[in-house]
């Protein structure tokens, strides 16, 4: 029991959860970490794709002899769900397939017999209609059902956050019409949660709910039935998040749960979190069982009826049934007056009994909490079923228990390792934790869309969304903040008191700090901050050369950073070298300015690089080195030698002499000399030595040294992986770099979901890493062929190089054409007629677009055109599309070689298909 005490002592728990560990060591024991490496038990819900690997091979296949299956939607525990089109009827329609491992398990073939039993007796237009059931047939069982277009409660809250008042009492109004339907058709659902209510938008806009997934409800017996005796009693099923105490204990349940668990849903509809979140599964459970959640007044005073609502929960949560509403009608019924103005009379009652239940212990009556630890354990020894099995207690306590940022780095390591539902529970569990601390979401769903790209899925949904919206509203507050500060400097300009100065140079930070902070400047924002720049820029020179500090200077540089990145580099360099020159006059007069010099004369080689002055680039790195050398610290004797700022310039001056200089052996002394530094710092500056050891690891790459490449790559990820933020390009290199040294070693498993992650990684930094990007999209390509993949897993990664290219170059760029005539080549050779017409007539669109007729993009679809048509049994099509590509390049001439090559190739269909055209044949040969 050693990995017990340890994991009692690595994880808190709260008074009672502790207590109930000291009762039972057995019942720690079922959580080991041992335990929780057993990947067969891991069966989280994952939004959005699912893994390529998994389930494909049920897409393109036929069920129930009507359903055609189009493309998977996603998967849990127990079943995946596919989207697929009833074709005597032409419905879509979605089909839950059991997991064909749970086949031989009659216990769970009972349980998916029971969830089409009990949602077969429903019709509500709140519930998803099942139309047809098969238990085993051909070694599948599965669910026909409609197909529902929407989002989850729980990617809506993701993506706007807690909702409107007015949304929230439209969308549980809906459910609860839903819920009070099943509950009259004697089915309890028994595990409401957020992603179990889907939100459709009808034509009008508005949102209709539907309520989803009742694997685990449980069917009440009606006159004439016999009880359905699947359910063992004590047993304990759920989400613990949303269960309630009877549930938690493992009691019999009726309606009244399903109304504590809507209870919970509102909560957090309105909170954005959970109202009981423990440590862990148990932890949670107590707090069901014992606590009251935090006033939704308190985390939300920002909108009428708050008070109101706190009244309606505390009701429904209540810990005694009898305490709640009794039917989910009278809940909905109270939801319904908040929008009423003239029903008000009912609040001070519900207040009254919420009072009343909160003075109750709940429904363990008198129970002491040792008992009621007890009376869990054993319903966790028996059975342990809740969340979809042992799953949740594997895995539970290895999420709950963690923080934010060791969730963060658990979801990277499962994404490294191409385990994409691990990571999105992983990244999901981070983002909860998260709450509204957007420092924290920011970066957990900037890795959630990743994981979504990395599968192929570059319409990333609720995440990218969210992501977009946080980003947006934080630099337009930014923008406005800049505003202010400007008209505060401009204020402080006209003042002529001798602190003005100071305050001009003060605000003037603050704008810079400010406008560091933009994390996505568009075109919009940097115009805003290039007018802000300028203006301070021209009061400054405007007033009496004395009147200027360090704030005009770091104006000068702000500004010329934004030519920087705009690729105005002469301009840019103007103005670094501007900003240098005054910063250097200020350190001669105080050491304590020289960081900030070397900083901007940093900037000045590197504008110089991009300008090809290579000479006088290296000279300035080299002036870097120099001027650290006479910073100094109080106390620190060595500083002059071992500081960051030479550090810095030494990386600098290492990677121009890899990437300008091509000398690689100067390179690796430069950097070499950097990483000491880093590496003897008293307070370690991880990104720049992160980036040190992956310049490092890509200059051994390029030697041959793939030992010394690979351990220097994985010290580099190691450094970034806990950031929150990563702005370096050696990020998205040292992922390409650890995936071509696995590679390299023929480990391709390995390689691939690292080319994948830093694929999605590129998207992010722009144009300047095409070839990165290419060179991932053609190694995967090669994995896949490596492990023989289906054709249709070849046909994604050809549609997610497509959008990449249409996001980056265009959508009518001939890197696009190519990837059309790429997919229709896929296609025809593997005789999918129709997919080959769509991609091949989508490269005629391009082509016309980017050269016209008669161009040589536009050949090169006409010599696909002539040999589809050929395929397609149109000889006199084929020829007239054939001679049409003759005619065209007797009037270009082939002068390049892929010109010639094309020629070629057009000589050859030509000789093949028209053997008795002689005349045609000779025009053609005549050209190569």
């Amino acid at each position: 029991m050693a990995d017990d005490i340890e994991l009692k002592k690595a994880t808190p728990l709260n008074p009672v959860a502790q207590e109930f560990c000291e009762l039972d060591e057995t019942v720690v024991r079922f959580v080991t970490h041992e335990e929780q490496e057993d990947s067969s038990l891991v069966s989280p819900t994952v939004h959005g794709i699912m893994p390529i690997e998994n389930g494909q091979s049920l897409v393109g296949t036929t069920v129930a002899d009507t359903v055609k299956i189009r493309s998977m939607i996603g998967s849990g525990g127990m079943s995946s769900v596919y989207r697929g089109v009833q074709e005597s009827i032409n419905r879509e329609v979605a089909v839950k397939v059991m997991h064909s491992h749970l086949l031989a398990d009659d216990n769970a073939m009972l349980r998916f017999r029971q969830e089409a039993q009990a949602v077969g007796r429903l019709d509500h237009i709140n519930i998803v209609k099942v139309h047809d059931f098969k238990a085993g047939k051909d070694g599948t069982s599965f669910l026909i059902m409609d197909l529902v277009d929407g989002i989850s409660l729980s990617d809506a809250i993701m993506q706007d956050g807690p909702l409107a008042p007015e949304r929230a009492i439209d969308i549980f109004t809906q459910a609860c019409d839903g819920l009070q339907h099943a509950h009259a058709k004697g089915v309890i659902h028994r595990d409401l949660k957020p992603s179990n209510i889907m939100l459709v938008k009808t034509a009008d806009g508005h949102e209709t709910v539907k309520v989803l997934d009742f694997g685990i409800a449980k069917i009440l017996p009606q006159e004439g039935d016999a009880k359905m005796k699947l359910t063992q009693t004590g047993e304990v099923f759920g989400s613990p998040l949303y269960m309630s105490p009877e549930q938690c204990m493992g009691k019999p349940v009726d309606q009244r749960s399903d109304v504590y668990s809507m209870g919970c849903l509102i909560y957090e509809a309105l909170t954005g979190k959970p109202p009981l979140e423990g440590a862990n599964a148990f932890d949670t459970f107590f707090k069901h069982t014992t606590e009251m959640p935090q006033s939704v007044k308190v985390l939300r005073g920002d909108f009428e009826h708050a008070r109101e609502f706190d009244a309606i929960i505390l009701k429904a949560m209540a810990k005694d049934p009898k305490d709640r509403y009794q039917t989910m009608t009278q809940l909905r019924n109270d939801l319904a007056r908040l929008s009423s103005k003239t029903e008000r009379s009912w609040l001070g009652k519900v207040s009254d009994d919420v009072e009343f239940a909160k003075r109750r212990f709940g429904a363990q009556g008198k129970l002491t909490a040792k008992t009621l630890t007890i009376r869990i354990a054993a319903m966790v020894l028996l059975t342990g079923t809740v969340g979809g099995g042992a799953y949740y207690y594997n895995n539970v306590y290895a999420v709950q228990s963690l923080s934010w940022d060791q969730l963060f780095v658990k979801g990277q390591d499962s994404f490294d390792k191409g385990d994409y539902r691990g990571a999105t529970q992983q990244f999901e569990q981070a983002l909860q934790k998260a709450g509204l601390d957007n420092a924290k979401v920011l970066p957990v769903l900037r890795e959630l869309v990743d994981v979504q790209i990395a599968q192929g899925n570059m319409d990333s949904g609720p995440y990218a969304e969210r992501f977009a919206k946080i980003e947006k509203e934080r630099d337009e507050t930014i923008s406005a903040g800049l505003n202010e500060l400007l008209e505060q400097f401009n204020a402080a300009a006209q003042e002529t008191s001798p602190k003005s100065v100071q305050k001009l140079d003060e605000i003037t930070n603050e704008m810079i700090d400010k406008a560091n902070l933009l994390v996505n400047p568009n075109a919009e924002t940097r115009a805003i901050a290039d007018n802000v720049w300028q203006k301070v820029i021209s009061t400054y020179e405007t007033s009496h050369p004395d009147d200027r500090g360090l704030g005009y200077a770091r104006a000068l540089h702000a500004a010329a950073s934004t030519k920087f990145f705009r690729g105005e580099y002469q301009s840019a360099l103007d103005g670094f070298q501007k900003s240098a020159a005054f910063k250097k006059e200020l350190a001669a007069k105080d050491p304590t300015h020289i960081d900030t010099y070397v900083s901007t004369l940093s900037w000045v080689g590197q504008s110089q690089e991009k300008l090809g002055q290579l000479n006088e680039a290296e000279q300035t790195f080299k002036e870097c080195i120099s001027a650290s050398r006479n910073a100094s610290i109080k106390g620190h004797s060595n500083y002059s030698v071992n500081n960051p700022k030479i550090a810095y310039a030494r990386f600098r001056l290492a990677e121009f002499y890899q990437y300008a200089k091509k000398d690689s052996k100067a390179a690796k002394t430069a950097v070499g000399e950097a990483i000491r530094i880093y590496e003897n710092l008293e307070t370690q500056e991880p990104e720049e030595q992160a980036n040190c050891y992956a310049l490092l690891a890509t200059i051994q790459m390029n030697d041959g040294d793939l030992d010394g490449a690979q351990e220097n790559f994985q010290r580099a990820h190691d450094l970034y992986q806990p950031m929150h933020q990563r702005k370096s390009l050696f990020w998205l290199e040292t992922l390409k770099g650890l995936a071509e040294c696995k590679f390299a070693r023929g480990d391709y498993a390995g390689a691939e979901p690292l080319y994948r992650r830093a694929l999605a990684t590129g998207m992010h930094f722009g144009f300047q890493h095409t070839p990165t990007m290419d060179l991932c999209m053609s190694r995967l390509a090669e994995c896949a062929d490596k492990r023989g993949a289906p054709v249709d897993e070849s046909m994604r990664l050809g549609e997610m190089k497509l959008k990449i290219d249409e996001s980056k170059h265009g959508a009518n760029s001939p890197r696009v054409l190519h990837d059309y005539l790429h997919l229709f080549d896929l296609a025809r050779n593997h005789h999918e007629k129709e997919r080959a017409e769509r991609f091949l007539a989508k490269a005629e669109s391009v082509a016309t677009k980017t050269g016209g007729e008669g161009s040589w993009d536009w050949i090169e679809v006409a010599i696909r055109r002539g040999q589809f048509e050929f395929d397609s049994g149109k000889t006199d099509a084929g020829e007239a599309t054939f001679e049409d590509a003759v005619e065209a390049i007797e009037k270009s001439k082939p002068t390049t070689a892929e010109q010639k090559r094309l020629t070629k190739e057009l000589a050859f269909q030509v000789g093949l298909r028209m053997k008795n055209d002689k005349d045609l044949i000779a025009r053609v040969r005549n050209l190569e």
